[in-house]
């Protein structure tokens, strides 16, 4: 189970940069901004974590309506079965490594579970708890923000009656990452 835990860590840490050839945060071709999350400095390598999303600004689109695919296409896409409110799907529980603090985690995962029909968190902790690593609430980074929002709402779309617990690591160094691997390898259900 530890091996495995490390495994989806690891896999949720990414360290490699985004974008060959786009352009810094707020500089673009027009359409993408990289987060500077996803921009990996020289002396950073092998010793920080990086983000790897970038940003697709659609002058065209008005925010009204969601792009892209829906939780329940993305279950049939992987051949999960067909998820309803109350039912059970997935009822272990998922822990996910990211840096820096998500200070609208709960909001956001509500706002997502409730658009696509999921169960949302009530304060109980039992649909998505928020643990920081070191016991302090980490400093805040957009980028890191977006890709624990990315981890969180998606791992709740796969597995919508599994417990999902964030636990926020002090930076995206690669040491404080793997105390928070530690931290998550130790959370039961």
């Amino acid at each position: 189970m530890r091996s495995w835990l490390l495994i989806i860590a690891i896999l949720f840490i990414t360290v490699v940069t985004a974008g060959a050839g786009v352009q810094a945060q707020g500089v673009s071709n027009g359409l993408v901004v990289v987060p500077d999350s996803s921009r990996e400095k020289f002396s950073d390598i092998g010793r920080r974590a990086h983000t790897n999303h970038v940003l697709l600004a659609h002058p065209q689109l008005d925010g009204s309506v969601p792009l892209g695919l829906t939780p329940e296409e993305i279950r049939e896409a992987y051949n999960l079965p067909a998820y309803s409110l109350g039912q059970s799907a997935g009822s272990q529980v998922i822990a996910i490594v990211d840096a820096y603090h998500y200070p609208t985690a709960v909001a956001d995962f509500n706002a997502f579970s409730q658009a696509f029909g999921l169960p949302q968190e009530t304060g109980s902790g039992t649909v998505l708890q928020v643990v920081y690593a070191t016991g302090d609430e980490p400093s805040y980074n957009a980028g890191w923000s977006q890709e624990s929002a990315l981890d969180i709402q998606w791992a709740h779309a796969m597995a919508p009656s599994a417990k999902i617990v964030l636990v926020e690591a002090a930076s995206n160094s690669f040491a404080d990452l793997l105390d928070a691997v530690e931290v998550a390898s130790a959370i039961t259900v």
